[in-house]
């Protein structure tokens, strides 16, 4: 079971519609939440008659036989909705209708028999009673992109127990940092405002399902006794440390090389390796692109192309190859050198993940 599900995009988060902030005259935007239910292995199916109420207030309204409710919200504010159903646990939905509002929204409530068996894993007590617990996921601007790796939260003001999600999607206490799901919250969470400091390899965040932090890489999330509040964050770019290696003599051992040049080819986009033969440079998200590597005219220059996307490899090694080195591999395959055109070498890998086996024949 992916227990992602529970605490990544398709749930308590929810997946938003990239679109305009409209405004009327009373100052008020228009949220037109989804909401659904969760079950794992199935369909989402909507959830009916589940009121959803702005936040700290007593306007409400209920979803309809699709799951629609139509919320309208205070204009340029830090506001949000509750949503309420049996046989569902509460939950918290933070919004900032700013000119980067969303107003079409889709999220998913928890079954309270999910609920407890989320809990048992985490090892806290449900129903949820005196705390909250928080749910936040990193992502690029597309909902379809999935989380980003190597994501660390961090409770700057609040208290509560953090936990990351696995490669298999499960809540744990054991990690440092999230896995390629880009999720994590806190749980047994004092209810008021927090505020979460966000780290690691995403880069360029901002607000989505959040309130602005008092830094230029946390936010803030209201929490509520006995709610899940979910947090949706956005970000523009993915840190990626590329080790350039240089193959100076055939066959022979691979060794880091110190000054060479990393581009995101196209760009001015570089970075110098250092010592260790490591470039630090932040990838745009949900981007085709191709890593330019070249060094010293002992070496020929190399084009790797890239997506980066949830599965975009976070240390990636590239190999120059020197030109003895090369013109060996020439003799080897009997081809002219210099070529007239490009040459490309493939790996076929069992996933993404440049550390995995190369799959035979």
């Amino acid at each position: 079971m992916y227990w992602t599900r529970i605490l990544g995009l398709p749930v308590l988060v929810g997946a938003m519609v990239l679109a305009g902030c409209s405004e009327d005259a009373a100052g008020t935007v228009t949220l037109n939440l989804t909401v659904n239910d969760f079950m794992p292995g199935e369909t989402a199916a909507p959830v009916p008659n589940a009121e959803v109420c702005v936040l700290d207030t007593e306007d409400c309204t209920t979803t309809n036989a699709d799951g629609l409710a139509m919320v309208a919200l205070p204009s340029n504010a830090e506001t949000g909705v509750t949503i309420t159903a049996n046989g569902f646990n509460p939950t918290v939905l933070t919004q900032t209708t700013d000119a980067n509002f969303f107003p079409d929204q889709t999220t998913t409530l928890l079954s309270e028999t999910i609920a407890t068996t989320l809990a048992a894993l985490l090892d806290i007590d449900y129903p949820l009673a005196g705390t909250g617990v928080v749910a936040l996921t990193t992502t690029f601007p597309l909902p379809e992109a999935g989380g980003i790796p190597v994501t660390t939260l961090d409770l700057t003001d609040g208290t509560g127990t953090g936990d990351y999600i696995t490669e298999d999607g499960i809540p744990t206490y054991d990690l440092t940092a999230s896995s390629s799901f880009g999720g994590g919250g806190f749980v047994e969470v004092t209810p008021g405002i927090i505020e979460i400091d966000i780290g690691g390899s995403p880069g360029g965040c901002g607000v989505a399902q959040a309130w602005p932090g008092t830094t230029a890489t946390s936010v803030r999330l209201p929490v509520l006794d006995g709610f899940f509040t979910s947090s949706l964050v956005y970000c523009e770019t993915v840190g990626v440390n590329v080790t350039v290696l240089g193959a100076e003599e055939p066959f022979g051992d691979s060794v880091p090389l110190e000054g060479a040049e990393v581009c995101q080819d196209g760009t001015d986009n570089c970075a110098t390796t250092d010592a260790d033969g490591v470039a630090a440079l932040q990838i745009p998200g949900n981007e085709e692109f191709a890593y330019a590597v070249s060094a010293t005219s002992d070496f020929f220059p190399m084009l790797s192309p890239q997506v980066s996307d949830s599965d975009i490899p976070l240390s990636p090694n590239q190999t120059l190859f020197s030109a003895s080195t090369i013109m060996a591999f020439a003799a080897l395959l009997d081809t002219a050198w210099p070529p007239t055109d490009g040459t490309i070498g493939m790996v076929v890998y069992e996933n993404p993940f440049a550390e995995t086996v190369g799959i035979p024949a």
